[in-house]
């Protein structure tokens, strides 16, 4: 074997929330390269500010150094109906000298475990084309469907279906969802319901969509705009689309598809697509 490929001894600990560990986990992003800015202030308000709950994952050492990471944060959805509570997989990150060692297969497996053990009863995440299969056929999850990408001038009706699955935003989770330190957001109201609005490059992103009393304080109001098309990508099984001027984007023009995953930590229930609300808002921070 090549030296990169011969097994190394690592050692899986939970994952750590004082600043000291966020700035560990920070340094570990920042030397694989990723575009994350600002600084361990981002993690801490995934990880440790969410009001549904502190993150969950774990962490792989060798020889005392950090080396791969994967963390999970916990949230409220109506699944099939019922209020229950579940995880988002959020982040994951390996050294490039430790990848093909099976690290985050490990640190996923005892992520859901301690998951389950603390009463969550499902997995969500979103995964690209060269993550999905890695989530399929080594962690057992659905893949539930494509993401769908629109641009939209009007907003659309709501369809008011019952659905199997859709995040539960309250005051307080819209609160948290909205402090993302890195970002401004704003928001359009159409009578009892409220759209949020954050940025995406040139395009405003319609991210999600809330009741009006779920709205927090401090959020400012969209004013007009030269551009007035707004982006949007997820599964929108509750939205009427026919009845809103959009224009949907084909998926051969997506520089990365994007796959929604289910695993069901309690059972096997799966999902269907045709009957899922799932926004940016629940999975991205936009």
């Amino acid at each position: 074997a090549t030296p990169s490929r011969e097994k190394k001894h690592y050692d899986m600990k939970p994952l750590e929330l004082s600043p000291a560990a966020l700035q560990e986990v920070e340094g570990l992003f920042v030397r694989g390269g990723s575009s994350i800015t600002g600084d361990w202030s981002f993690f801490d308000w995934q990880y440790n500010q969410n009001p549904a709950g502190k993150a969950i994952g774990f962490n792989a050492y060798h020889e005392g150094k950090l080396v791969a990471h994967y963390a999970t944060i916990p949230l409220k959805a109506a699944l099939f109906g019922r209020e229950c509570h579940g995880i988002l997989s959020i982040n994951t990150r390996t050294d490039a000298e430790h990848q093909g060692q099976g690290l985050f297969t490990r640190l996923a497996d005892l992520t859901y475990a301690r998951a389950k053990d603390l009463g969550h009863e499902f997995v969500v995440g979103v995964a690209n084309q060269n993550s999905v299969h890695g989530f399929i056929k080594k962690l057992g999850f659905q893949h539930v469907g494509l993401l769908e990408t629109r641009m939209v001038l009007t907003l659309p009706p709501d369809l008011g279906r019952s659905l199997d699955y859709e995040t539960i935003w309250d005051k307080a989770a819209v609160a948290w969802r909205l402090n993302n330190p890195t970002k401004q957001y704003q928001f359009k109201r159409d009578g009892s319901r409220v759209f949020l609005l954050g940025r995406s490059n040139r395009f405003r992103a319609l991210i999600g969509e809330i009741a009006a009393v779920a709205l927090p304080d401090g959020i400012q109001e969209q004013a007009w705009s030269l551009n007035p098309l707004k982006l949007w990508i997820g599964i929108g099984a509750s939205s009427d689309w026919a009845h809103s001027v959009n224009l949907k984007v084909p998926q051969m023009m997506k520089q990365v598809p994007l796959n929604f995953i289910f695993r069901d930590l309690v059972g096997t229930r799966t999902l269907n697509p045709e009957v899922v609300k799932f926004w940016a808002m629940d999975f991205d921070a936009y």
